[in-house]
């Protein structure tokens, strides 16, 4: 009877074992899958934010343009040759001050200096306001298809030649004659000058020359902003591209406008300038009898002309002798050529009212004074000014370029994390 107690006791105390190590087992294996589950999660972490890193992040473009990319690295190579090209210009427009405004009297450079290095202070500012223009650039590009209008590799290499000074068509050097003996002088007459020394011809670049300057510029520029060969002839075909597309865009643009050549009278009515009353105290206005006075006094007085012109006196004299406007008084009143919105509204709409040369106008009342009008010519179609028309067209590309804007799909995901880290950071300035 004992030994089947202990054989059962033994069978019990194995049976407890098997079920403890079966236990045990269960839990190894559910810690092993936990840590396993941990160390692919963990893997899965690791390799996303390599992912991240080197894969995901770097491809997301800076913007993207009517389904068009433009990627970080040539947002980075854009914002690194912008940023070189304004130094060398801050560093030119410095020099060219040390020579002609040394004390900074005129401060016309001093204000170019300042701006120049405020931009280049704004790291940010700057990487979008270049982004900006690699949008512009590519709506022009797309547009520029839509038109059918594209610029040549050959226009290209001809422009980037131009820019490195080298002509494939020299101008043929006209051969400077060598100044001949002259015989010496007899007694009594005057001695000869001699012949200036002829300027020697500059000796012109040659293809050779130009390539190895356009190669070492490259390369420089190249480590200085990482900006490839592609990108950078790619520069020269956006500024002709867009001439092109300008031209094509602004082709309505007047070259003629309605305009009038007159001369004129001014009387500026002289109302007395009243004595101040004190050191910082403010000048008085002077009161409202005195200005009506002279307000009188110069109408009277422009009438008075008036009727001597009714008379048949000159035009051109009595402007010399009573005009007020010292910019044409000295010319007989002339003002030259016109068009419409050059001038206030009432000289206006009385010089364009005259249809006949040599007609005058009534008194004409302006913020200015008192006005007489003559006019000289008049013409419909009057070829406008070079400025006025190039201010039109420019202003006509600006709203073209504004509703392209307006009418594109424009992505930016552009933050300054995409740029090198030298170009997060303000360009450390004297």
């Amino acid at each position: 009877m004992a030994k089947k107690d202990k054989r059962e006791s033994r069978e019990s105390v194995t049976k407890k074992q098997a079920r403890l190590s079966h236990h045990e087992r269960e839990t190894m294996k559910r810690i092993w899958i936990a840590v396993g589950a941990m160390v692919v999660l963990i893997a899965i972490i690791i390799a996303y934010a390599l992912a991240q890193a080197y894969w995901i992040q770097p491809n997301i473009p800076a913007a993207v343009v009517n389904g068009e990319k433009i990627s970080q690295e040539t947002m980075a190579h854009y914002v690194g040759y912008q940023q070189f090209l304004l130094r060398q210009q801050l560093i030119q427009t410095e020099q060219l001050e040390q020579q002609m405004d040394p004390k900074g009297k005129n401060g016309f450079f001093t204000s170019q200096i300042q701006q120049m290095k405020a931009r280049l202070g704004a790291p940010e500012t700057f990487a979008r306001q270049t982004l900006d223009k690699l949008i512009d650039n590519l709506l022009i590009r797309q547009a520029a298809q839509r038109l059918q209008i594209t610029v040549s590799d050959a226009e290209v290499e001809a422009a980037i030649q131009q820019a490195f000074g080298y002509n494939p068509n020299p101008p043929t050097p006209t051969p400077t004659p060598s100044p001949r003996p002259t015989a010496t002088p007899a007694a009594g007459q005057p001695t000869a000058t001699p012949l200036p020394t002829p300027t020697p011809t500059a000796t012109p670049l040659t293809y050779d020359g130009y390539q190895k300057r356009y190669k070492d510029y490259l390369s420089y520029l190249q480590t200085q902003t990482g900006i490839t060969e592609q990108e950078f002839r790619q520069t020269f075909s956006d500024r002709l591209l867009q001439t092109k597309v300008e031209e094509a865009v602004t082709k309505d643009v007047p070259k003629t406008e309605e305009a009038v050549h007159v001369r004129h009278i001014l009387i500026i009515p002289k109302t007395p300038t009243p004595e101040t009353v004190g050191k910082g105290t403010p000048t008085p206005t002077p009161d409202a009898a005195a200005q009506e006075a002279a307000d009188k006094k110069a109408r009277q007085e422009a009438e008075d002309i008036l009727k001597q012109l009714k008379g048949g006196a000159d035009f051109a004299a009595l402007a010399k002798k009573y005009s007020n406007d010292p910019g044409s008084a000295a010319k007989g009143g002339d003002l030259g050529w016109f068009g419409r919105n050059m001038t206030v509204k009432e000289f206006e709409d009385a010089a364009f009212a005259l249809q006949k040369p040599g007609q005058i106008s009534g008194i004409v009342k302006t913020k200015y004074g008192y006005h007489i009008i003559q006019l000289v010519e008049k013409d419909p179609k009057h070829p406008r000014p070079q400025a006025d028309i190039k201010r039109a067209q420019d202003q006509a590309f600006q709203k073209w370029l504004d509703d392209q804007r307006s009418k594109a799909k424009i992505t930016r995901n552009f933050t300054m994390k995409m740029l090198p880290p030298k170009l997060q950071t303000p360009i450390p300035l004297p």
